[in-house]
């Protein structure tokens, strides 16, 4: 029978890909069928190579040619002729370590490092390194926070008086979150302030589901009976939330920095907008307005008032209605 033997022409890509095997072989086609051919001496046997597979041809090289210098790696497989540098577990592990404080510390995405920039610079400045994978990033992530939440109850176990800050928050997809932050004085006397829980918080901002919610998360973290005051702004919802703990001692203090943002907004007009009306009417209604406001303000400048501070306030005497002493003079010569 007539064998129309035909070579295979090698492109870089599977030339790099090649095991050690084909050093001693080419792959040939033969009637259409794709075999070995044996190269070594003056061999010239032709082996099949089902699925691509180099079993048939490593067996013939070491029973046949005696040849045993073919690499093997450690699952027991012929290495190939791409040969992949491999990192020591150690600094690898390290690596990953630094790769997941980075992801926290600067607050990326879990899949920042498989980005087809940052995978160039890897391979060239850590040849051989691959970085975590997003779900392995997850699942480390998990793992110190639950390491971290014990590690914060432990210690928030010894202390006894806890002071809460609270507030709001939003990202650019107006995703509320809410934040506890706690302060409290160790042991040797030293002021110390950690963040308790960041969540989000997608239920409507109610004052009895703030006050639920809050208490809930400090409950979890057993020190709802330690707490002693809660500094939050005096938004409305903010000042009702203390009527829906089950404490009723907990004080409220108004938060400091939201009030003197109010007072330099309101003082300086910020956020006034000017409109233009038209008919005298609309603008006889605004100025109404403007001075029932003003009435307003001014009633509760003076609620706020000490009443010690009135004797300290000297009456003028209103020069305008008092006659001079001229005309007391003339009114006297009159008489």
């Amino acid at each position: 029978m007539n064998q129309n033997t035909q070579p295979i022409k090698r492109t870089k890509k599977n030339y790099l890909l090649r095991s050690q095997v084909w050093k001693y072989f080419k792959q040939v086609e033969i009637d259409g069928v794709l075999r070995a051919k044996c190269v070594y001496g003056s061999c010239t046997q032709t082996l099949s190579i089902p699925n691509w597979s180099t079993s048939s041809l490593i067996k013939h090289l070491r029973t046949v040619h005696k040849v045993d210098d073919l690499k093997k790696s450690s699952n027991g497989r012929v290495a190939t002729g791409r040969v992949i540098q491999k990192l020591p577990k150690a600094r690898k592990k390290r690596l990953d370590r630094l790769a997941l404080e980075a992801i926290v510390h600067d607050g990326r995405s879990f899949n920042d490092f498989h980005r087809s920039g940052l995978k160039r610079f890897f391979q060239y400045a850590i040849p051989g390194y691959i970085p975590p994978h997003r779900n392995t990033v997850h699942n480390k992530l998990q793992e110190l926070y639950a390491f971290h939440y014990k590690l914060m109850v432990g210690k928030l176990s010894n202390i006894s008086d806890i002071a809460i800050t609270t507030d709001f928050w939003s990202d650019k997809k107006c995703k509320s979150y809410l934040v506890l932050t706690g302060h409290f004085i160790t042991d040797d006397f030293k002021s110390t302030s950690m963040i308790l829980q960041f969540s989000s918080f997608d239920k409507r901002h109610f004052s009895d589901l703030i006050g639920k919610e809050i208490e809930k998360q400090l409950t979890d973290l057993n020190i709802f009976h330690k707490i002693t005051t809660i500094t939050c702004d005096n938004a409305p919802n903010m000042l009702g939330l203390f009527q829906h703990l089950s404490r009723a001692d907990i004080q409220h203090i108004p938060c400091m920095a939201h009030l003197l943002h109010l007072i330099v907004c309101n003082g300086l007009g910020i956020w006034e907008t000017t409109q233009n009306y038209c008919n005298e009417d609309s603008i006889e209604s605004i100025n109404n307005k403007n001075e029932d406001d003003f009435d307003e303000r001014l009633s509760q400048s003076v609620r706020t008032m000490d009443i010690r501070d009135v004797d300290s306030i000297q009456v003028q005497p209103d020069n305008e209605n008092q006659p001079t002493k001229e005309e007391e003079e003339t009114e006297s010569g009159d008489e």
